[in-house]
């Protein structure tokens, strides 16, 4: 998907932004690692996935680059889903997005929620995802409750 500014209301702001919570959250990694959810996936950076492979190494500008490169790819969705947010509830949904996934975004009832109004609902219904490998992780039971305080805290 292409970048517009549609997407990045605030321009470079917005993505500084959520690449400030996902490197906060997912953490610097140069050395590729075993995925926590499926140990035959290939990690790297700040859980960066997508043709990564066992063994291979970047440096910290190299994941930086990655990381604001791979923004775009869940505003983006984020913006589709749910046009007009403001910047905190974009940041928050942006993160969950770039960590469950967008296909998780659209299958959970958040934009609904947002659709209707229900903020509260909406920014609550991310602590529900608090399950990786079948495993409820304190990791995503934190970063769910930052991306919870984000949301409502605009």
């Amino acid at each position: 998907m292409a970048i517009t500014t549609r997407h990045v209301a605030g321009g470079a702001g917005i993505v500084a932004l959520c690449v400030s919570m996902i490197g906060a959250h997912e953490g610097l990694r140069t050395h590729a690692y075993k995925d926590p959810a499926r140990a035959t996936l290939a990690t790297i950076c700040y859980g960066e996935t997508q043709g990564v492979y066992f063994g291979e190494t970047k440096t910290p500008a190299e994941c930086n680059a990655m990381l604001a490169g791979r923004i775009k790819d869940y505003l983006g969705p984020v913006d589709d889903l749910m046009p007009g947010l403001p910047d905190n509830r974009r940041v928050a949904y942006t993160d969950f997005a770039y960590n469950a996934g967008v296909a998780t975004l659209k299958r959970s009832r958040i934009p609904t929620y947002e659709a209707a109004g229900n903020v509260q609902a909406a920014c609550h219904e991310l602590t529900r995802y608090v399950y990786a490998g079948g495993r409820k992780l304190p990791g995503l039971v934190r970063r769910r409750a930052d991306e919870e305080k984000t949301c409502l805290n605009g």
